[in-house]
């Protein structure tokens, strides 16, 4: 398989989406103003708090038993004192055919905008 199903530039016989293909991702830069980097069937990141994110999706996922798996990292280029312990979380039950929440903080647990924050949803 190519990975890249139900498009015209896929090998696979298989015509539509595959349960082993992300129903939506996000990369996005919570420091300052939000901004989304780069997203696939993700309409907004909204900013609720520091550290504090609500991930909208463009078309609903077909249920809310989907996987959120996130990770991100305080980048600056300086290795602050929370950059190689940040974490990063999604709050699974809260979750929504249209949203979920996430959140990142720095390694002694306080909640913390990071400048590269990633999330992929799988579900079927």
């Amino acid at each position: 398989m190519s990975g890249l199903i139900g498009t015209t530039n896929s090998r696979s016989k298989i015509i539509g989406r595959s349960f082993d293909t992300a129903i939506a991702w996000v990369k996005f830069n919570g420091v300052g103003t939000l901004s989304v980097i780069n997203s696939y069937n993700i309409s907004s990141v909204g900013d609720e708090a520091q550290g504090k994110y609500k991930v909208n999706f463009t078309g609903s996922a077909p249920n809310a038993n989907y996987s959120v798996a996130t990770d991100g990292v305080e980048d600056n280029g300086l290795y602050s004192s929370y950059g190689a312990g940040s974490t990063c979380h999604a709050y699974h039950s809260s979750a929504t055919t249209t949203y979920f929440y996430m959140s990142t903080a720095e390694n002694g647990g306080t909640w913390q905008d990071l400048r590269n924050i990633n999330a992929i949803v799988f579900g079927k």
